[in-house]
């Protein structure tokens, strides 16, 4: 408990009475009050609550926690205090629900609690004596320890799972476009297969426009200083295969290079 004290008197406040996390001392800081506190949990016995629902996070997340601890992370804690309500993804916004910011209220008066309770609790420690000294501080510890745990976990819960969302809507520009283009080679292999070019199919050229219209929409948020063209159709393509069919390299060297620039662009 006087780790967790001392631990707590060196979390750095900023003016609008949040704790740093972004300068190297309030980051070092908070670890260590959190690690302090695991450190707690342990040494009074306190009942923490599953973390059972991290086997559904992402790798990406996953990677961040150890097996059968409880990883109190810093992130989670910055984005508590944070609290803010939405997130803009390739331009688009992206609003947290009502209970991840009601956690993130829960867990950041959770967090101040905790201190206060801790430090009191070790004043009592130092300075009194009484008989039943021990046990009230002990019941008074696992109780604020306990509901620090439930209330962090809640938040951890909804919080990382709403993120990952957020990431997988997002991602979906470039999903999307995965799946039509399996859809796109199982047909080409089909009739390779057969001995035939794929040249002309009313599904074939529908699964290509879908294909195009999705790299426009890549295309298009991913130049994020506003030069994206989302306006190149499958009619470019189209006509750049039936020069390549047409026109000879001796008619037209220029003109076949071009359509052939064309067509390996969208290979590519």
């Amino acid at each position: 408990m006087k780790h967790a004290v001392i631990s707590s008197t060196h979390l750095v406040q900023t003016v609008n009475n949040r704790y740093d996390i972004d300068s190297a001392e309030g980051l070092n800081a908070c670890k260590s009050f959190l690690k302090a506190l695991e450190k707690l949990q342990e040494c009074f016995s306190t009942k923490t609550a599953s973390r059972g629902y991290r086997n559904v996070f992402s790798k990406a997340y996953r990677i961040l926690y150890k097996d059968e601890t409880l990883c109190y992370l810093t992130e989670i804690l910055d984005s508590a205090q944070e609290a803010i309500p939405y997130l803009y993804v390739n331009g688009r916004r992206f609003e947290f629900s009502h209970l991840v910011l009601e956690g993130a209220h829960k867990l950041y008066q959770s967090f101040v609690e905790i201190q206060h309770i801790t430090r009191l609790n070790y004043i009592k420690a130092t300075y009194e004596n009484g008989a039943n000294c021990v046990d009230q501080i002990k019941a008074e510890m696992q109780k604020a320890l306990e509901v620090f745990d439930y209330t962090w976990a809640a938040y951890e819960n909804l919080y990382v799972k709403e993120l990952m969302s957020i990431e997988s809507e997002a991602r979906k520009y470039i999903t999307d476009a995965i799946e039509i283009e399996k859809k796109i080679t199982i047909a080409e292999t089909k009739e390779k297969n057969r001995g035939r070019i794929l040249l002309d199919s009313p599904e074939y050229d529908k699964q290509r426009i879908l294909l195009i219209n999705q790299f426009a929409q890549i295309n298009s948020v991913a130049n994020v200083d506003g030069k994206g063209r989302d306006d190149l159709g499958i009619e470019i393509l189209t006509a750049a295969e039936g020069i390549l069919r047409r026109i000879s390299p001796s008619q037209s060297r220029s003109v076949r290079k071009l359509a052939e620039n064309i067509r390996n662009s969208f290979m590519n």
